[in-house]
C-alpha cells in the first residue's frame, strides 16, 4: 500500500469502528434509574451514607466495593445515569489502549496509534455487541458499576503492570507498592463474585507462567511477587465476601447452602460455558467473525516480514502458542461460571457476562493475530514470491479488502440498528422525566395514594416494584402503575 494511501485507510477503519460505540454512548445519555437504582438510593436517603454500607452488608451482599461505588453515586443524583456510560467507555477504551501499547511495545511491533487504537475499538465492539442484554451492563447504573468497572480496573493495573515488563531494568518493587497491590485487587474483587473468579484465575494463571520461566528472565522476580500479592489480595476479598452476613441471610431466604458434587459443577459449567458460546455464534455472528476475522487478516497482510526464509522454528512457536493460550482462554472462562453454580446452582446473570465476553474478545483477537501471523510465515516459508514485489501488494490490497467488508457488515450495520433504535430510548428518558416529576410533587404535597405511568422494561430487568418508589420518593400511600396507551 503506498504510503500516503496508508493513514487515509487506517483512519477510516478507526472511524468505522468507532461508529457503533459512539452510539452506545449516545444511547447512554437516555438511561435513568431502574430497578435496584430506586432501592440504593432509598437506604441511601433513609439511612445515610454509612448506614445504607452496613445496611447493604449485613442484610443483602458481601460485595463492599460495589455497594460504596453505587452509593457514591447516589451522593450526585440521577444525573449520573446519563454521564456513567461514556466516562465507562472512555475509561475502558483509555485501559485497553495503554495495555495494547505494552504488548506492542513488549513483542517489538512497529504499529503506530491508529493501529493500537482500531485494535482498542475492535476488542470494545466484539464485547458490547456479542452481549446478550448488553442495556443491563452499559446502561443501568448498578450494572455498570457491578460488571464493567471491574474489568476496567483489573486491563488497568494489567496495563500497569506491562510498562514493568518493559523496563529495561529489573523491577523490584517497593514495599508500598506490594500493599497497594494487594489493596487493589481486595477492591476489585468486591464487585461481583464472577468477577473475582476471573480475576483471580488470570493471576493464579499468570504466576504459574512467571514460575515456569528461566530464572535468568530479567523481570521474573518481580513479576512474581507482584502476581502474588494480587494473588493474595483476591483471596481476601473472597474471604471478606463470604464472611458477609448479607450472603448468609440470602442463602437462607434461598433455602440454604447445599455443596454441590465437584462432578455436577464441572459438568453443568461446562454445559453453560458452551451454551453461551453457540449462543453468541448463533445470535452475534458478524462481530464473533470480526474478532476471529480482521486481526488474522492484518498480521497476514501487514506483520513484518522476516528477511530470511522461515525456519521449523519460526513456524512452530506460534503453533504452540495457539493451542496453549486456547486452553488458558477457554481455562478462565469456564472459571467465571463455577461462582454461580457452587452458590446458586444456576448460571450467573446476563449482565455478570461481560467480564467473560470482554475476556473472549481480548483473547481471542490476540489468538487471531497469532493465527495470521502463522499463516504469514508459512507463505513465506513455501514461496518468497508472496512476500515481493507484486505477490505482496497482491496479499495487502486482498486483506484490505477483506477487512473491509467484515467492517461494514459488522461495526458500520451494528451502529445503523443502534440508530434505529435510539428514539426509543429518548423516549424513554422523556417519559421517565414527566414521571419523576409528577412523584416529586406527590410526595411535597403529601399525597398517598398516587398513579404513576409503567415505563417500557428496555433494560429486560422485569416489572417495576412499588417498594422501590416509595422508599425513593418518600410516598407513604399505595403506588399503582398504569399502562400508557399504545
Amino acid at each position: 500500500m503506498k504510503k500516503q494511501l496508508r493513514p487515509l485507510v487506517e483512519f477510516t477503519f478507526v472511524i468505522i469502528l468507532a461508529l457503533p460505540l459512539i452510539m452506545y454512548a449516545w444511547i447512554g445519555f437516555y438511561s435513568r434509574y431502574v430497578a435496584d437504582d430506586f432501592w440504593s438510593a432509598g437506604y441511601l436517603r433513609t439511612l445515610g451514607f454509612w448506614g445504607a454500607q452496613y445496611y447493604w452488608y449485613t442484610e443483602w451482599t458481601g460485595r463492599y466495593t460495589n455497594s460504596f461505588l453505587v452509593t457514591l453515586a447516589e451522593l450526585l443524583g440521577n444525573v449520573t445515569t446519563r454521564w456513567l456510560p461514556v466516562t465507562s467507555l472512555a475509561l475502558w477504551a483509555a485501559a485497553l489502549y495503554w495495555f495494547f501499547d505494552g504488548i506492542v511495545m513488549l513483542a517489538r511491533l512497529p504499529y503506530g496509534r491508529m493501529i493500537r487504537l482500531g485494535a482498542v475499538l475492535l476488542v470494545l465492539y466484539t464485547t458490547l455487541r456479542t452481549l446478550v442484554n448488553w442495556q443491563q451492563a452499559i446502561l443501568w447504573q448498578t450494572g455498570i458499576l457491578t460488571y464493567t468497572w471491574p474489568i476496567i480496573g483489573f486491563t488497568l493495573w494489567s496495563a500497569w503492570f506491562m510498562t514493568r515488563l518493559n523496563s529495561p531494568q529489573a523491577y523490584r518493587p517497593k514495599w508500598s507498592t506490594f500493599l497497594l497491590t494487594v489493596l487493589v485487587f481486595w477492591i476489585l474483587g468486591g464487585f461481583s463474585e464472577t468477577s473475582l473468579a476471573f480475576q483471580t484465575a488470570v493471576i493464579g494463571l499468570a504466576l504459574v507462567f512467571f514460575v515456569l520461566l528461566p530464572k535468568g528472565y530479567l523481570h521474573r522476580n518481580g513479576a512474581l511477587w507482584l502476581l502474588a500479592m494480587g494473588l493474595a489480595g483476591s483471596l481476601a476479598a473472597l474471604l471478606s465476601d463470604l464472611l458477609a452476613p448479607g450472603n448468609s441471610m440470602k442463602l437462607i431466604n434461598n433455602g440454604g447452602f447445599q455443596v454441590p458434587q465437584l462432578v455436577e459443577i464441572i459438568g453443568r459449567t461446562l454445559s453453560s460455558a458452551e451454551h453461551y458460546i453457540k449462543n453468541s455464534f448463533d445470535n452475534s455472528l458478524r462481530p464473533v467473525l470480526c474478532i476471529l476475522g480482521i486481526p488474522a487478516l492484518f498480521a497476514l497482510g501487514f506483520h513484518p516480514r522476516q528477511e530470511h526464509r522461515p525456519t521449523w522454528r519460526d513456524l512452530l512457536m506460534p503453533a504452540i502458542f495457539l493451542v496453549v493460550f486456547l486452553l488458558v482462554i477457554l481455562a478462565v472462562y469456564w472459571v467465571c461460571f463455577v461462582p454461580a453454580f457452587t452458590v446458586l446452582r444456576v448460571g450467573p446473570p446476563l449482565r455478570s457476562l461481560v467480564v467473560m465476553f470482554a475476556w473472549l474478545s481480548l483473547t481471542m483477537g490476540i489468538e487471531s493475530y497469532v493465527f495470521g501471523l502463522t499463516l504469514n510465515r508459512l507463505a513465506q516459508w513455501v514461496s518468497l514470491y508472496f512476500h515481493q514485489g507484486n505477490g505482496l501488494r497482491f496479499i495487502r490490497a486482498a486483506t484490505v479488502l477483506a477487512m473491509a467488508i467484515l467492517l461494514v457488515l459488522g461495526p458500520l450495520q451494528s451502529a445503523q440498528k443502534l440508530w434505529l433504535v435510539l428514539p426509543v430510548y429518548r423516549q424513554f428518558a422523556t417519559d421517565w422525566d414527566i414521571r419523576d416529576q409528577m412523584a416529586r410533587q406527590a410526595a411535597a404535597n403529601g399525597v398517598r395514594d398516587v398513579v404513576l405511568p409503567q415505563l417500557d422494561d428496555l433494560y429486560g430487568l422485569g416489572p417495576e416494584i412499588s417498594g422501590q418508589f416509595e422508599i425513593y420518593y418518600g410516598l407513604p400511600g399505595t403506588i399503582t402503575f398504569e399502562a400508557s396507551e399504545p
